[in-house]
Order: C-alpha cells, then structure tokens, then sequence
C-alpha cells in the first residue's frame, strides 16, 4: 500500500467517516455512506462521491494511489458512453486523513468519481420489486444495449491464446482461491472441466475477436446498475458500468448479452429482443473505432 492513501481504519472514526462528517459540516445535511467489497460512496443531496478501496484482490488491484486514480478516470471515461448525466468528473481528495476534503491546496491522498445522485426507488432493480417496471422499459434498454454494442469501440487483437487466456484464467483463479474452502475433488474436476472447454472453444472465441464482436462493452449491466433518465420523448434506461479493470468491459457482445440476461433474469412475456444480428453487426470501415 502507498503511503499516501485513505483507508477506513477500525481505530477512531477513520478518514471515511472523517470526510463525511466535513461533507456533513460543509453542506448543512446528512450524508450517508454506502459501501461496497471495493468502495465507499458518499452521498450528498447534490453530489455522490465514489472512492475505491486500497484493495489487491485477484479481479482488481487498486492498491496505490495512482491506481484508484487510473481506475476513476476508467470508470468515468467508460461510463460516460451509457451514462454522460450522471457521471461528471473525478475529484481529489486533499489534506489529511485526520481532515480530509474534497478538493483544495496541497497533494491529492485519494481521489473520487463525483457523480449525479439518482432518487431513492429509482434503480429498474427496485422498479421491478415495486412491481412498477414495465415490458416497455427492458424493451427500450435491450435496443439500447443492442445500439451501445453495434457502435462500442472494438477491442484491440490479443496475441494467440490471449482470447482463452482472458476467459480461462479468471475462472481458474477463482477455483484456486476457493481450494482452502471446499473439498479439492470439486474444485479440481470444475478445473478440469474449464480448460476442457476453453480448449475445445479455442477456435470459436478467436473467430468472434477476428469478426470484430470483442468489443469495450459494460461489464456489470444488470438491474441494480440501471436507471431510468426522462428527457422530452421518452424514459430511456441508462446504465452504470463498474469498470474495476478495462479486461471487465472488454467481452464479446454475446458473452455480455448472456450476462445481462443471466443477471437479470427472465424478461416478462411480452418483451421482445432486437435480432441478434444486431449485437455484433461489424462497423462501416470508414468508422473509427
């Protein structure tokens, strides 16, 4: 870990607890902090700010200050295709662990994506638990996922057998990490079970990164990462992505579509999705990407 950095501590306060107390002063309003296994959110009533925590986890690494740096800018570039209005910036974090602040004289110890807050009840998750998310809704984020992907900008070729590496060691090292927790035969036959199939998909995967449907898509798009946005036509759905890693974002179009469908489940009965030529269709060759 730098030396320079903002970890949550367990003694005292800690200088998560410290910057939210001084949004608490500076605003005149509660903040409330949400965490996840990799970050810490505070909200404000007009602003969310996001810092991720100095982990090393086999995922992500964000356990220098220049990386969580790196890894804000990623995730605002990144979620600015799907989401321009609600991401704006990334914010230092100066002063001191003790007094933490956002912005001001001196040297950056972190530093945050500042975001728009949404309303409470406003994720297409709680929507759907309210009973209120309607077929007309996934129906307006499947063509928009199918547009984000015809359009998203296609990832650059991976030296021979870096397509199953990037989707056979991932696997394997989550196996490898569960090996103290569960009995070895299981992880050893779900290990087998993987190179097996990443052998036998090989030539499948490497066709679909020559045919250009490898591409920098979301990484995380499911319900709980969707929210509606209202302008003078229609509600569109638009959609945060995690973006930990750039490897995350890169899949092919019909990995991320599983995915997304997976994550969120069944679609109701009467929502139609875009033909599926529409998720990997090549762009024109005057297009750069």
């Amino acid at each position: 870990m730098d030396a320079q950095t903002l970890p949550q501590t367990t003694a005292g306060p800690g200088p998560i607890e410290n910057l939210r107390r001084h949004l608490e002063a500076e605003t005149g309003h509660p903040v409330s902090l949400v965490e996840t296994h990799i970050s810490w959110v505070l909200l404000t009533q007009q602003h969310a700010y996001k810092l991720k925590k100095p982990v090393h986890l086999p995922f992500v690494d964000f356990s220098t200050l220049a990386l969580r740096k790196h890894f804000c800018e990623e995730e605002l570039r990144l979620n600015r295709h799907l989401a321009p209005d609600l991401y704006l910036s990334v914010v230092p974090i100066c002063g001191s662990p003790q007094a933490p602040r956002i912005g001001g004289p001196g040297e950056p110890i972190d530093h945050a994506v500042c975001m728009h807050p949404f309303a409470p009840g406003a994720l297409l998750s709680e929507q759907l638990g309210a009973g209120t998310l309607l077929p007309e809704h996934l129906e307006d984020l499947a063509r928009r996922v199918a547009t984000f992907h015809q359009h998203a900008p296609i990832a650059s070729s991976s030296p021979a057998g870096g397509a199953t590496q990037c989707v056979l060691e991932p696997a394997l090292s989550v196996l490898r990490q569960l090996r103290p927790h569960c009995a070895p035969e299981r992880t050893g036959a779900l290990e087998s079970w993987f190179t097996t199939q990443a052998e036998a998909l090989h030539a499948v995967w490497a066709a679909r990164q020559r045919d250009s449907q490898v591409r920098e898509c979301h990484g995380d798009l499911h319900l709980a990462n969707t929210v509606p946005t209202c302008n003078a036509a229609a509600t569109t759905p638009v959609c945060r992505c995690c973006a930990s890693t750039r490897s995350i974002a890169r899949w092919c179009v019909r990995w991320s579509l599983a995915y997304e469908q997976a994550a969120m489940g069944p679609p109701p009965a009467r929502t139609t999705l875009p033909a599926p030529s529409t998720w990997c269709r090549a762009p024109p060759a005057d297009r750069a990407c």
